[in-house]
């Protein structure tokens, strides 16, 4: 004889999911009943009535229009968790090119080089980006053809000229050990000073 799968009233599964009867009933809605009870009821199958009751609602505070320059691709991911960890992804992916130019020019990059070296930067963040939403399982990134989701109308472009200046002015600070270059020396890490001391804590 085949067993029949068991089916859950409204009462049960506010029960087994920890919710109050309105709410769950609420979220069984758009859910078809896979039969009727013996008092007449509706009841679901466990597998049907899951995602429902699972389902988290999307705050109002993330509808698009409230959402800042760059972030719109938030709207669409009603996960809590991802949306805050692709929202700071996004943050970083959209300041990156200054970000980077500035330490490129502080290395001595030549400056025709600067440019076009941020960007390869900001192409590898977003792939790298795209890879881990990939395994995390955001497919709202996953459903885009290639980096389409990348808000490249929103990205910070750099103002060479005045980083140029600026980090010019910080490197002869630097070279007349003024209080600028003192800082940035008292702000260096040693990091031989710092391997040593923990081969001492683990040898310890």
């Amino acid at each position: 004889m085949a067993m029949s799968r068991q089916s859950w009233s409204v009462n049960g599964l506010a029960n087994e999911f920890n919710l109050d009867r309105r709410t769950t009933a609420k979220r069984l809605e758009s859910v078809t009943p896979c039969d009727l009870g013996p008092e007449g009821g509706p009841r679901w199958r466990m597998v049907d009535a899951a995602p429902a009751l699972l389902k988290v609602a999307q705050p109002a505070a993330r509808h698009r229009a409230s959402l800042p320059a760059g972030m719109k691709l938030l709207a669409d991911i009603p996960n809590p968790v991802h949306a805050a960890w692709v929202g700071g992804w996004l943050e970083l992916l959209i300041n990156i090119q200054p970000l980077v130019g500035r330490a490129l020019l502080m290395a001595d990059v030549p400056h025709d080089q600067v440019d076009r070296c941020s960007k390869h930067v900001m192409v590898s963040l977003a792939c790298f980006m795209e890879a881990s939403a990939h395994k995390a399982g955001i497919q709202v990134i996953a459903d885009h053809d290639g980096l389409a989701w990348v808000p490249i109308d929103d990205m910070v472009q750099p103002d060479w000229d005045d980083l140029i200046a600026e980090t010019a002015e910080l490197k002869a600070a630097e070279a007349a050990g003024g209080s600028e270059g003192t800082r940035t020396r008292d702000a260096a890490v040693d990091f031989d000073d710092d391997d040593d001391r923990a081969a001492d804590r683990l040898a310890g």
